[in-house]
């Protein structure tokens, strides 16, 4: 099911969600937006429907899967706004690895860490040469990447259904509620629906 997270007036008290690496972005790190005016835009429903569910005493929960793959999207934004702010003087990321500044970014990682252990419980689970084998085979039913659908696979098993996501590939596994305000997500969505209703 995917639910459109700007018109929800239903509360969720004591309610589970588990929350996806693009929110997770959004919510852990202050410099989301630098250099991308369009995120702030993107962000504001997620960060407006977090508030909500706070308020109504939820839960919030992500894996440490999600929080890999955000150290490394930090990282890449640090890496891009030094590029920015200094042009011309690093073209890799390697070398950026290499810099004094780096500093700046493990304080940046370390701050992310402290926001998502500060508002998320962080489960941590396997990850099997089965599982990547389970993705191949049903490659074909999903638009999922392998990261994605092992994580949604651990959500379904484990009962956590609501997922807080701007990935719009979520919504073609059945089994979970996706919470979302992507806009190409809303609208095949609710063309699915009028289309079954004639």
């Amino acid at each position: 099911m995917v639910v459109d997270i700007k018109k929800i007036d239903d509360t969720f008290k004591e309610t589970n969600f588990f929350i996806d690496t693009n929110v997770l972005y959004w919510i852990s790190y202050s410099k989301y937006d630098f250099f991308n005016g369009r995120a702030r835009k993107q962000a504001k429903p997620y960060l407006e429907f977090i508030d909500k569910l706070l308020d109504d005493n939820a839960s919030f929960f992500t894996s440490i899967y999600n929080i890999s793959e955000l150290l490394h999207i930090i990282e890449k934004h640090e890496f891009e706004i030094y590029q920015k702010t200094n042009p011309g003087l690093i073209d890799n990321i390697k070398d950026f690895r290499k810099l004094t500044s780096r500093k700046y970014v493990k304080n940046e990682l370390l701050t992310a860490i402290a926001n998502i252990k500060g508002q998320c419980t962080v489960l941590e689970y396997p990850f099997f040469l089965d599982d990547l084998e389970e993705f191949i085979d049903t490659s074909d039913t999903h638009r999922c990447d392998n990261y994605d659908f092992i994580t949604i696979k651990n959500c379904i098993k484990q009962g956590m259904l609501n997922i807080i996501s701007d990935d719009g590939d979520f919504a073609s596994i059945n089994e979970i509620n996706l919470f979302t305000s992507n806009f190409k997500v809303l609208k095949e969505n609710n063309k699915q629906k009028s289309d079954s209703n004639t």
